[in-house]
C-alpha cells in the first residue's frame, strides 16, 4: 500500500514484494524452516498448547490470552515482524516450528483427525437435532477459510461456534428440537 502511495507501479519490485509475500504461504512456511531449528529451536507445542488453551478460556477470564493473526506467529516462528500488513506462516508453519518435519506431519494429522472428528460429530448429534445440519456453516466455514491462518483461528472459530449453538439449543430447545408429531 505504502508503494502505490509513493507512486510506484505493482510490476515493479518494491511494489510487488508485499503482494507476493502476503499471498504465497510457502515462502512463510520457507522462513520458519530458515529460522528453526538453526536459529531458535524446536518449541515441543509448547506455544500451540498455549494456543488450545486459550482456545477454550473467554477472554474475560484470561485478559492477555494470545490473539489470532500472523503478527505474533511471524515473529515467534519466522522471525519477521510485520506492520501495516497481515500475513501468517499457518498451521503447517507452526507445525514444523513446533515439532519439526516428523513430528509436524503427526501434528498435522491430529489436527486434520480433531476436525474430521468434530464434522462426524455433529452428524451424528443431528440424528437428534435434524436442525443441527443447518449450522455446519456456521460451525465449519471460518475452519475452511481459516485454515491458511493459524490453528489459533481454526480453533476460536470452531470453540465459540459450537458454544453458540449449544447456547441457542438451550434457550430454544424447541425450535432446533421440534416434537414429533403422530401420523
Amino acid at each position: 500500500l505504502e508503494s502505490f502511495q509513493r507512486g510506484e507501479k505493482l510490476v515493479e519490485t518494491n511494489s510487488f514484494f508485499p503482494i507476493y509475500v502476503r499471498a504465497n504461504q510457502g515462502f512463510n512456511v520457507a522462513k520458519v524452516m530458515q529460522r528453526m531449528p538453526s536459529l531458535k529451536p524446536f518449541d515441543g507445542g509448547s506455544r500451540l498448547a498455549t494456543v488450545f488453551a486459550s482456545a477454550l478460556v473467554p477472554r474475560f477470564l484470561w485478559p492477555d490470552k494470545p490473539e489470532s493473526g500472523g503478527k505474533f506467529n511471524m515473529e515467534y516462528y519466522a522471525g519477521r515482524i510485520i506492520k501495516g500488513w497481515s500475513t501468517n506462516v499457518g498451521p503447517l508453519g507452526e507445525a514444523y516450528g513446533s515439532f519439526g518435519i516428523t513430528g509436524g506431519i503427526f501434528y498435522m494429522g491430529f489436527l486434520g483427525a480433531f476436525l474430521r472428528f468434530s464434522y462426524k460429530k455433529v452428524f451424528s448429534l443431528s440424528s437428534r437435532i435434524p436442525l443441527l445440519v443447518f449450522w455446519l456453516p456456521v460451525l465449519f466455514y471460518e475452519i475452511t477459510y481459516s485454515g491458511e491462518n493459524d490453528t489459533l483461528q481454526i480453533m476460536n472459530s470452531l470453540v465459540k461456534s459450537a458454544f453458540l449453538i449449544f447456547l441457542i439449543y438451550k434457550a430454544f430447545p424447541k425450535v432446533l428440537v421440534p416434537p414429533i408429531q403422530p401420523l
